[in-house]
């Protein structure tokens, strides 16, 4: 045939001709009853059958039994015209091999625009599976690893940011991932000092700062999220990277009161999801483009009007042109150019790397006239991948730098992986150990009986469980040295429980094991001399019993007075400060940059102070007990139990209890919490019961009741000493207020102690006010103020000093006015009477008449008028009581500076001031 002849069409089918027969992707198509039309020389090299063996045929010829419905599907979307995106699945080759393949399929129409097959373009991506899946299999590994330590371990980068926490960690700390991760460790992670309860510097922050390995003070206790704390111990150590920069640090911590840890930790999962579409461009030997298809426009930005005519160059970094120079010029010489990863640039700059095959274009004399090119992008994988692998160097990092010794085997007990921790205890090197069986490295014996102790790897492979070391364990050095360690190894296991290996987690307690030796002989020391002491003790029993009466009646009027004192002078002064400081505040805004910093801190400085006598107060002697009485007193008790982990239900078939004379009050009071205390200490249970009834109008009986240990009734009697002692006082105690106290126990059956408490009047005298009415104010009508009119106001305290902050606030507000001020309960009704203010801001603690009352008796008489509270210590109790009582809310005094204006205006607002 001559050139003449060859028509445009001619030309360009016999064009799409060679892009399919040079195509290293198998390009096949079908007729849409799904038999095979055209099979290429890459459908025969991946699929194993011969053109002649495949077009003709069903395309259910390469599909497994189990994809049929996906090819209905495929079919039925076709028919419908529509083009099938870029998606991976399974094909079956003659062999019977599954191969993944990466596929595009799109409809075929004839002439008339009407659809009459389709064409696929499929990639054989199996081996891009079988190394992503091992890739992922090695970071899954490394998580489950450190998920499943038995102790809690957590993480942070350089700036002291939780970057991991495992399920141990959140365990311990009762909150969540979500709750931690990406949160500063100062933040989240409290530590204070168990004997006297100052907070502690964290470790993360010593190591951030002195960058080595670090060990927790003796005495800490983690103070958690929900209001809990538990003892911990152990280790930081910084996250060094490759040249040793400081790049994160590593903490692990376990609680030491049980010394256990359970859970095994769920699986950090990286999924990596990567898809691309395929771009099918052609081009001549000159880097023309010929042709651009659709998913070449969506992966370079351009379209085909755009890109068709122009150099390919369009899409080639500057800086890889001379590969592209490469390629031509191996095309023109015939040669193939095998799948390459290379970066291409996109119409709005970025660069993308890509998947690249490219053959050469014969025309019908067999010279090359061009190229074709099957591009993939392949950037969101190849990003994945480099996640993947960093985090896999991450964990290993973190495994390094872990302070305790860390050993982890496979399931035949041959050691995988040891920490620079480990082999210093083991005396070994890496290169010794790495695939040794654990037991020829890690000899452990008894420290007395010198028996050997079975290694706790080979106790987890066989139980499956995890397992700590037997107490008085030491390990047996090569030098021959032995070093006293403990503590566990855990099981590593899969996402679906397939046992993968057991790490164990082991540290030198040298110091501690001296230290449990000589506590032991101190402990016999002590026994000794109160052996001693006993035989004189009991001479004196008489003596001592009257002292202990008036040394109890001694403390409770101190504690009361020590309460009344910190209540009446330092807590009203802390407040008040506090309130003029948030004044101060909003003063001065102008120097604000300046002066915010110290304003913050000295706010911060007296909100500790605040927050500490409120502690001392409620622990010398509780406000809600002697304000509401004995049965709220003990609901409050229930709630500062229950801090300490003992959930107390407070049972009262009488909900209005006599009045108790205060010092008997205190008395009953004191003597529950010593027996909920035992609770916690000895019973071994997390729930008590607190019943209180009254037997006749003069007599008291409450049962303080637990389901815990129990023990021998008759030792009390016998020896009033040893953790015994506090029920021989409370008998003593009940004895002096001509009551009785009868105790119930067995060992194992729980414990029930009874008090028997005869009612003494309460006096029911008040001693009078020695404060007056400091002002009051009679205008005749409603004054104007900026707005409209003012609300009247009066202030109801017992301290001239904080009434007078207080109306140093208000009166900054042109549309407030205070009228009057009362210092007690029934002044403040008196004055209500003569004045009807809008509002009425109440002190709870008043003498003569308290605040709740006064407020019960103003909102009975004057309903529209708003009473907002303000307290030094606000419990719940007192709270509700207040708004029981008719209060519209109650604030603590230093919150007042900041939330006193805005209450009055929400309560007042749509009110008619008086």
């Amino acid at each position: 045939m001559s050139d003449s002849a060859l028509t445009p069409e001619l030309i360009h089918a016999t064009s799409l001709a060679a892009i399919v027969q040079s195509s290293e992707d198998a390009i096949i198509s079908k007729n849409l009853d799904g038999v095979i039309q055209t099979w290429n020389s890459a459908a025969e090299h991946m699929f194993g059958y011969s053109a002649a063996e495949a077009i003709g045929q069903p395309i259910r010829l390469i599909i497994p039994d189990d994809r049929l419905e996906e090819e209905r599907g495929i079919l039925r979307q076709l028919r419908d015209g529509n083009r099938i995106e870029h998606f991976e699945t399974i094909r079956i080759t003659k062999d019977g091999r599954r191969l993944h393949i990466s596929l595009t399929v799109s409809p075929i129409r004839d002439r008339n625009g009407r659809v009459v097959g389709a064409s696929k373009i499929a990639r054989d991506i199996s081996q891009q599976k079988r190394d992503h899946e091992a890739l992922e299999e090695t970071q899954k590994r490394l998580a489950v690893t450190l998920q499943s330590i038995g102790d809690a371990v957590l993480a942070t980068d350089r700036e002291g940011r939780v970057t991991f926490l495992n399920t141990v960690a959140e365990t311990l700390m009762r909150a969540g991932q979500q709750d931690i991760v990406g949160r500063s460790i100062v933040d989240v992670f409290n530590i204070q000092d168990e004997t006297t309860g100052l907070a502690l510097e964290s470790p993360v922050e010593q190591v951030l700062r002195e960058r080595r390995a670090v060990g927790m003070a003796h005495s800490t206790m983690l103070r958690r999220t929900d209001g809990t704390s538990i003892p911990i111990d152990d280790c930081a150590a910084p996250i060094l990277g490759e040249q040793g920069e400081l790049i994160g640090v590593v903490m692990v911590f376990r609680d030491v009161s049980a010394h256990r840890m359970a859970q095994r930790a769920a699986s950090l999962l990286a999924e990596v999801v990567t898809s691309s579409n395929d771009a099918v461009v052609t081009k001549d030997l000159s880097g023309c483009v010929t042709s651009w298809n659709q998913a070449a426009e969506k992966i370079f930005g351009y379209t085909s009007a755009e890109m068709v005519g122009r150099s390919i160059l369009a899409i080639i970094p500057t800086d890889r042109h001379a590969e592209e120079a490469d390629i031509l010029a191996k095309l023109a010489r015939g040669e193939r150019i095998d799948h390459y990863e290379t970066v291409r640039q996109r119409k709005d700059g970025s660069l993308r790397q890509i998947s690249v095959t490219i053959s050469p274009l014969y025309d019908v004399d067999g010279r090359v006239v061009g190229a074709s090119k099957i591009a993939r992008d392949v950037t969101e994988q190849r990003r994945t991948q480099r996640a993947l692998q960093e985090t896999q160097e991450r964990w290993k990092v973190t495994l390094r730098s872990i302070g305790d010794g860390v050993i982890v085997t496979d399931t035949s007990g041959r050691i995988a992986f040891a920490n620079p921790v480990a082999l210093e205890l083991i005396q070994k090197t890496e290169g010794e150990v790495l695939g040794t069986p654990l037991a020829e490295v890690f000899a452990i014996a008894h420290e007395t009986t010198k028996e050997a102790v079975e290694n706790p790897v080979n106790r987890v492979l066989r139980d499956g469980g995890r397992v700590g070391l037997a107490r008085h364990t030491v390990l047996l050095q090569p030098s021959g040295s032995e070093i006293p360690i403990d503590d566990s190894a855990a099981p590593i296991r899969s996402d679906d429980g397939q046992l993968l290996g057991v790490v164990l987690v082991f540290r030198e307690i040298i110091e501690r094991r001296e230290a449990e030796r000589q506590l032991t002989r101190w402990g016999q020391e002590l026994e000794q001399r109160v052996a001693q002491r006993t035989n004189e003790l009991v001479h004196s029993q008489k003596q001592l019993r009257a002292l202990a009466a008036q040394l109890r009646t001694t403390e409770q009027r101190e504690r009361r007075r020590l309460a009344t004192d910190l209540h009446d002078y330092l807590a009203q002064l802390l407040a008040l400060g506090r309130l003029k400081l948030t004044q101060i505040k909003h003063i001065a805004q102008v120097d604000s940059p300046r002066l915010e910093p110290m304003l913050l801190e000295a706010e911060q400085l007296l909100d500790q102070c605040l927050s500490y006598t409120r502690t001392l107060m409620a622990q010398l002697s509780p406000s809600v007990l002697h304000d509401l009485g004995l049965l709220a007193g003990l609901r409050w008790l229930a709630e500062r139990m229950q801090e300490q982990g003992l959930m107390v239900e407070v049972r009262a078939a009488d909900t209005q209890l006599p009045a108790l004379e205060d010092s008997q009050a205190d008395m009953v009071f004191q003597t529950v919490r010593e027996l909920l205390m035992n609770v916690i200490k000895h019973a071994g249970v997390s729930r008590a019961s607190v019943t209180v009834e009254m037997r006749s109008r003069s007599e008291l009986r409450i049962v303080v009741q637990d389901e815990g240990r129990g023990f021998d009734v008759s030792v009390i009697d016998r020896v009033p000493a040893g953790t015994h002692f506090g029920l021989f006082s409370i008998q003593e105690r009940m004895q002096t207020m001509s009551g009785w106290c009868r105790v119930e126990s067995a060992s194992g059956r729980g414990t029930r102690v009874e008090l028997n408490v005869p009612l003494q009047s309460e006096s029911s005298s008040v001693e009078p006010s020695t404060a007056s009415v400091q002002l009051e104010r009679h205008e005749s009508g409603n004054t104007e103020g900026q707005g409209g009119e003012r609300r009247r106001i009066i202030l109801v305290d017992d301290h001239a000093m904080v009434r007078q902050g207080l109306r140093s606030i208000l009166d900054t507000y042109r549309d407030l006015e205070v009228v009057a001020e009362a210092s007690d309960g029934e002044e403040a009704v008196s004055l209500a009477a003569r004045l009807r203010p809008a509002v009425m801001v109440m002190d709870i603690n008043l003498p003569r008449l308290n605040g709740i009352e006064a407020t019960r008796r103003v909102k009975a008489r004057w309903p529209d008028t708003v009473v907002i509270g303000i307290t030094v210590h606000r419990s719940p109790q007192t709270a509700d009581a207040f708004l029981a009582a008719g209060g519209e809310a109650l604030l603590s005094k230093e919150e007042a500076a900041d939330d006193l204006y805005q209450l009055i205006m929400t309560f007042t607002r749509g009110k008619r001031p008086h």
